[in-house]
C-alpha cells in the first residue's frame, strides 16, 4: 500500500509540472503585475498593489549587495524604468519588447559582457540546427538564418571550417554539442549540396566524416545520441558515389559498423546507422552493386566475427573485449579477398542466426525483384516464423536465447509486411505460407496481422491485401475453435 501510495505521490508530483504557472518566472510575474495588475482586484487595489511591488524594487535597489548582484534584473523588473518597442511579429500579432532606460556604467559593462558571452556560447548552434538533418524532418519551420544556408550552402561551409580551428584553439563553448556539429554540417553538404563544394571542399568534409567515423572502431570510444558518427555514417553513400575508386574502403567501413549491435539506449544500434544510410540515399537504386556488396559482406563475415569474439572469450574470459583485437583477427582471414569481387552462397544463411537474419531482412529493400533477395526470403522465412510466432514467454526457455526479441520481432514484422505486400499476387503464397502454418492464439500472431494492416494503410495494394486476408481465413477460423485462447481476441480484432 505504501508503495502505491509512492507511485500517486510521484504521479502527482509530475502532473503539477505541466501546470501553467510553470512557465512564469519572477521577472515575467513582476512585470506583468504592474502592466496588467491582478485579475478579480478592483482599480485601487491594484494601484495599491503595484506601489507595493515598486517599494520592494526601491528597497532592493537601496541594497548596494543586493544592487550589484541584481542590478541588471531589477531594471528589467521595474517598469518605471522600461520603454517599449513594437514590432511585426508575424502577420496576425505585434511583438512588444521592452528595454532599460537607464543603466549604470556598471551594469551597462556587465550587460555587454554578458551579451558577448551568450553570443560567443550560441555562436554556432543556428548551424547545428541547420546541419542536423536527422532532426531536420521532425522540424518543419526555418528560422531565416536556416534558409540562408540553404540559399548559400558555402556559407555553411564556411562556418564549419572556422568553427573547426576554433576547436583546435580550445574554444570553449558547448562541449559535445559543438564538437559534434562540423560531422553533421559537412555530411549535410555532401549528401545534399556536393554540387556547390569545389573538390578542396569536398576533401575538407571526407575528412571531418572519416575521422568522426573512425570513433566506432576506436577501443575507448564512448558511445552517445547525437556526437556525430550517425551523420557521419549517413555520409558514406555521398562518397561512394563521389570517390569511385574508394569503393573498397567504404564498404569495408558499413560491414564493420553493422557488425556493431551496441544499442544507444533506446534510440537505436549502431547497425542501424548503416541500414538507415542506406535506404535513405537510395544505394540499392543509385548503385545496386554496392549495396549488395554491403550485404554480402555482413552475411560472409557476421559468423566470422561471432566465431572471433568466442575464441577470444575462451583465451581471456569474461571482460571487455578490444575492437583492436578483433579487428587484428579479421585482417588476418584472407589477403586477397575484396569486397568487390565478394560471392555469395545461399546455404550461408544457415550460419546466420535470428538476430543476423533480422539485419539482413532489413537490409534488402522491401520491393526488390532480385532473386537473390527472394532466395534469403524463401531459405530463411520457416525457421525465422516459427521462432517469432512463438509465445514470448516460452521463447526464452525453448532457445536459450536471453536477449529482448521484442524489438527484433517488430522489426521483421514490419519488414516482412511491407515486403509481402509488393510482391507479385502469384508469388505470395509461397512467402506467407511459414507464418501462417506457425500463427497460434498469441499475442505475436495478433502482432504481424497488425503490422499487415498498418503496411496496407501505406502501400494501398488492394489486390495483394485481400489475397493474404482469405488465405488467413481458414487458420484464424481454427483458432476459434479453441475459445480459451489468451490472446484470441485481440487476434480475431486485428483481422
Amino acid at each position: 500500500m505504501d508503495k502505491i501510495k509512492d507511485i500517486l505521490y510521484t504521479d502527482e508530483r509530475l502532473k503539477t509540472c505541466e501546470d501553467k504557472h510553470r512557465n512564469s518566472n519572477l521577472e515575467s510575474l513582476f512585470l506583468n503585475y504592474q502592466l496588467f495588475g491582478v485579475k478579480g482586484f478592483t482599480e485601487e487595489q491594484n494601484t495599491e498593489f503595484i506601489k507595493k511591488l515598486y517599494g520592494i524594487i526601491d528597497q532592493h535597489k537601496s541594497n548596494t549587495l543586493a544592487s550589484k548582484s541584481y542590478g541588471i534584473l531589477m531594471a528589467r523588473m521595474d517598469r518605471r524604468n522600461l520603454e517599449p518597442k513594437v514590432s511585426q511579429h508575424d502577420d496576425d500579432h505585434l511583438q512588444i519588447e521592452f528595454s532599460p532606460i537607464e543603466l549604470s556604467d556598471e551594469l551597462k559593462k556587465e550587460s555587454e559582457e554578458a551579451l558577448n558571452q551568450y553570443q560567443d556560447v550560441f555562436k554556432y548552434s543556428s548551424l547545428r540546427v541547420w546541419a542536423d538533418f536527422l532532426a531536420g524532418a521532425r522540424n518543419q519551420t526555418k528560422t531565416t538564418k536556416q534558409e540562408e544556408y540553404d540559399n548559400n550552402p558555402l556559407l555553411a561551409l564556411s562556418e564549419t571550417k572556422q568553427l573547426v580551428e576554433e576547436l583546435k584553439e580550445g574554444r570553449d563553448g558547448m562541449g559535445m554539442f559543438e564538437y559534434s556539429i562540423p560531422a553533421f554540417s559537412c555530411s549535410k553538404l555532401l549528401r545534399e549540396h556536393s554540387d556547390k563544394l569545389s573538390k578542396e571542399d569536398k576533401a575538407f568534409c571526407k575528412e571531418i566524416v572519416l575521422a568522426t567515423i573512425s570513433n566506432l572502431f576506436a577501443d575507448d570510444y564512448g558511445y552517445q545520441i547525437s556526437d556525430g558518427v550517425e551523420a557521419a555514417v549517413h555520409a558514406i553513400p555521398a562518397l561512394v558515389i563521389e570517390n569511385p575508386e574508394e569503393t573498397e574502403d567504404y564498404v569495408s567501413i558499413m560491414v564493420l559498423a553493422l557488425l556493431d549491435e551496441t544499442p544507444i539506449g533506446h534510440y537505436k544500434r549502431i547497425c542501424d546507422y548503416v541500414i538507415e544510410s542506406i535506404h535513405k540515399s537510395n544505394l540499392w537504386e543509385r548503385d545496386s552493386k554496392v549495396a549488395q556488396s554491403i550485404l554480402f559482406g555482413y552475411i560472409k563475415f557476421k559468423p566470422i566475427y561471432k566465431n572471433i569474439i568466442a575464441e577470444i572469450r575462451k583465451e581471456k574470459g569474461w571482460g571487455q573485449i578490444s575492437k583492436s583485437s578483433i579487428f587484428e583477427r579479421l585482417g588476418k582471414i584472407d589477403d586477397d579477398f575484396t569486397f568487390e569481387n565478394i560471392s555469395f552462397d545461399i546455404n550461408d544463411i544457415a550460419s546466420l542466426d535470428i538476430h543476423d537474419l533480422e539485419i539482413v531482412l532489413q537490409l534488402i529493400p522491401s520491393e526488390t525483384k532480385d532473386k537473390i533477395h527472394l532466395d534469403i526470403y524463401t531459405k530463411s522465412l520457416p525457421s525465422l516464423a516459427s521462432q517469432l510466432l512463438k509465445d514470448r514467454r516460452s521463447y526464452k526457455d525453448d532457445s536459450g536465447d536471453n536477449s529482448n526479441i521484442y524489438l527484433l520481432r517488430n522489426h521483421i514484422f514490419k519488414n516482412f509486411a511491407y515486403f509481402i505486400l509488393q510482391r507479385e499476387k502469384s508469388e505470395i503464397d509461397v512467402f506467407l505460407k511459414p507464418f501462417v502454418d506457425s500463427f497460434s492464439s498469441t499475442e505475436e500472431t495478433a502482432s504481424i496481422i497488425e503490422e499487415l494492416v498498418l503496411a496496407e494503410d501505406n502501400l494501398n495494394r488492394h489486390e495483394q491485401f485481400w489475397h493474404i486476408w482469405d488465405n488467413l481465413y481458414p487458420k484464424i477460423k481454427e483458432l476459434c475453435s479453441n475459445p480459451r485462447g489468451y490472446h484470441l481476441t485481440e487476434i480475431i480484432i486485428n483481422y
